[in-house]
């Protein structure tokens, strides 16, 4: 059990690393032709909005946008700190009904990301510590394969996410310390996602979600934005276009 522990602090130290900030991830609980489901989640993160369309009893195709924003716009004596985020992405998967309730999929997805820090700190009042600030921003690409197996009842759902991801930044820009210009370039993740879904009237369902993010390749020692586990909760809503629609 000690070996146990020890190993997943080793592995929560090492994943603080790069820029990546997580995204709630979009889990299409889709079974048929014509649904449309769209959601809308607070995390650890910021604040997320997704939406997913299933033109044909094959493909499924989703949109994510998500935004964090903090601004400390009150000026006092320990600090000042304004940080931005926000990520958009687009995919395209195909599903199978596997049997009545069950669904598995896999997506290719493709996002680009902007994240920004100011901080000034410092004792202005009484000089004691000398000010300093900084500004550290990046660009980023990101191209990732998700694959969702879920399982879906009238009143409850479940889905697991394996994700494999490549992380490019670009216009990384560091005048404090300058170890993020330095830093490598391009990662490599791996994450694994649990969805829970709970009814909540009709065709809305309370979801929440918990996911925990490893870096393969491109480890590095700084840390910047990157947080390994990842919490959400809000509400999803599925509309179905097609009434009469059935499977085939």
């Amino acid at each position: 059990m000690n070996k146990l522990c020890i190993a997943f602090i080793a592995v929560l130290s090492f994943s603080s690393c790069g820029i990546y900030r997580q995204n709630i991830v979009n889990v299409p609980m889709v079974q048929k032709k014509g649904q449309i489901q769209v959601g809308s989640h607070i995390s650890f993160n910021g604040y997320d909005g997704q939406v997913s369309y299933t033109p044909s009893n094959k493909f499924t195709i989703l949109a994510n946008f998500s935004a964090f924003g903090a601004n400390d716009e009150f000026f006092h004596t320990a600090k000042h700190t304004i940080e931005k985020h926000n990520f958009s992405e687009i995919g395209i998967g195909y599903y199978k009904n596997n049997k009545k309730g069950r669904t598995s999929d896999i997506f290719m997805l493709f996002g680009n990301g902007y994240t920004y820090k100011f901080f000034k700190g410092g004792d202005t009042v009484t000089g004691n510590v000398k000010p300093f600030e900084y500004t550290k921003t990046a660009n980023y690409n990101r191209f990732l394969l998700q694959a969702d197996f879920i399982k879906k009842s009238s009143r409850k759902s479940f889905a697991f996410s394996p994700r494999l991801f490549l992380v490019n930044y670009y216009n990384v820009k560091d005048n404090g310390t300058n170890i993020f210009e330095q830093n490598p370039r391009t990662y490599v993740y791996t994450e694994g996602v649990v969805t829970l879904g709970v009814k909540v009237f009709k065709d809305l369902r309370i979801s929440s979600q918990v996911a925990f993010t490893i870096p393969i390749i491109g480890w590095s020692v700084a840390y910047y934005e990157f947080s390994p586990l990842n919490f959400s909760v809000g509400l999803t809503y599925n509309m179905n276009f097609r009434k009469n629609n059935v499977d085939k």
